[in-house]
């Protein structure tokens, strides 16, 4: 385990200590300043992180944590995000307590804790670990979404099934439980044992997304936290599915260790198909009964979250950096998106927001969906090949379906907080936005590069 490896998963999971050390006089304000610096270094960490990744070792042997570039590019998307929301939580007009449960329940710890965990999720190698950074994950949301302790509990199924894929991943292979392990290539796993594995310990995080961003938002605080915590279970998931995605399997014929810039030989790939499908269907299903603006945008979310996991079991270059890209706009747009706003220029911001955020050209979401709908179009090379145009036809109807649902008369644009604007969120959220059109009107070389390597070397 190298330095910056352990900083990347060690820092962040500190800094949810220090809000408790806090003193009850510091009062909402110095809560919030004390969130807003550990969200900074929480996103430069993170920002490190990706800077100083190299390519994945071909027999990790001993390593605790994955140390490759796409595991570090996962980090960013809940760093951003949170990064984000307490910018706009420090700088609001007025900053409100949060709850009656004692330090826990401010805010800071709860959302640091689960981006922490989230990013731990993405890094970790070791499988047996996963359950106990889901443990962290499902406490963090469970304080973000405003619910008692005891709701926890409903929890607990997801855990055990999350720890019974490990479980089944590892059996009978005589190696340790770690993802170099089972991709080794001497290493061939039944197909019937890889799929169960890998959707047990997938579906707990993929279905706790969904959930988060298609429930109703009025019994939930603040829209940005919403945001929050759908990309914090969203994060670590695609993550886990696109190393499944490449394990290998035995029956003869299947591929081992195919890259994931090639398209994927694996029934993983399928069912990574099927879920971002079913996902979809359930997010459009849902969108005429919500009324309010900031439920309508949250299931735009959920919908292009479903559109990247069928990215990723499409496999090939455009379906998999397409797929980031839009993760990672997501991230950024989705708290300026879901913010409430009171005077004119704030609601015109979150508007043009919410445009580019449902892919409106030509921002960098609608770029993104140009990388990644082709990519569904074109037929694959697994026996799923006869889904391929429908699945590109449902994506693009889904997407377009979300866009004019928040263009609709009927849909109330009413805020949910009280505060005032903010000028410093104001510009904010302004700079959010033109790094979204830079991005989609001339995407940096580099960026480019950058995610065409991740999509063409994978883990």
């Amino acid at each position: 385990m190298s330095g910056a490896v352990g900083l990347i998963v060690l820092v962040p999971l500190l800094l949810s200590l220090v809000p408790t050390a806090l003193p009850r006089a510091a009062g909402p304000r110095g809560v919030a300043m004390t969130g807003l610096g550990m969200a900074v270094v929480t996103a430069g960490v993170a920002v490190g992180g990706v800077w100083t990744a190299g390519d994945a070792p071909l027999e990790a042997s001993g390593a605790l944590f994955g140390d490759d570039a796409l595991a570090r590019a996962l980090s960013l998307p809940p760093a951003i995000a949170w990064l984000l929301v307490a910018l706009r939580e420090a700088t609001q007009a007025r900053v409100q307590q949060g709850g009656t449960a004692g330090r826990w329940a401010r805010w800071p710890i709860a959302a640091q804790l689960g981006t922490a965990a989230s990013m731990a999720l993405s890094r970790l190698e070791l499988l047996a670990l996963l359950p106990i950074g889901f443990a962290l994950l499902l406490a963090a949301w469970s304080r973000l979404e405003g619910r008692d302790w005891r709701d926890g509990v409903s929890g607990l199924a997801p855990l055990l099934a999350m720890l019974a894929g490990v479980v089944v991943l590892s059996a009978g292979l005589g190696r340790p439980a770690r993802w170099s392990a089972l991709s080794a290539h001497d290493t061939l796993i039944p197909a019937a044992l890889a799929i169960t594995g890998a959707t047990l310990l997938t579906m707990p995080a993929l279905l706790l997304a969904l959930w988060s961003a298609v429930h109703p938002v009025r019994a939930v605080r603040d829209p940005p936290a919403r945001g929050l915590s759908a990309l914090l279970f969203a994060a670590p998931a695609l993550g886990i599915a696109l190393r499944a995605a490449t394990l290998p399997l035995s029956p003869a014929g299947s591929p081992v260790g195919s890259p994931l810039g090639s398209p994927l030989g694996s029934p993983l790939g399928s069912m990574s198909v099927l879920t971002g499908l079913a996902w979809i269907g359930v997010s459009v299903a849902l969108l005429p009964s919500r009324r309010l603006l900031a439920e309508r945008v949250a299931l735009c979310v959920s919908i292009q979250l479903g559109a990247v996991l069928v990215g990723i079991g499409a496999g090939g270059a455009g379906g998999i950096a397409g797929g980031l890209l839009l993760l990672g706009m997501l991230s950024a747009l989705g708290p300026v998106a879901l913010a409430s706003a009171r005077d004119r220029a704030q609601r015109r911001l979150r508007r043009t927001a919410i445009a580019a955020l449902v892919g409106v050209p030509p921002f960098a979401s609608f770029a993104a969906l140009q990388m990644l709908l082709p990519r569904l179009f074109a037929p694959w090379s697994w026996p799923g090949a006869s889904l391929a145009p429908w699945s590109g036809m449902l994506v693009l109807a889904a997407i377009g379906a979300g866009a004019v649902s928040v263009l609709d008369p009927a849909c109330r644009d009413r805020p949910v907080g009280d505060e005032n604007g903010s000028a410093i969120w104001l510009v904010c959220g302004i700079a959010v936005l033109a790094v979204a059109l830079w991005f989609g009107l001339a995407m940096p070389a580099a960026l480019s590069d950058w995610l065409l390597v991740l999509a063409d070397n994978g883990v």
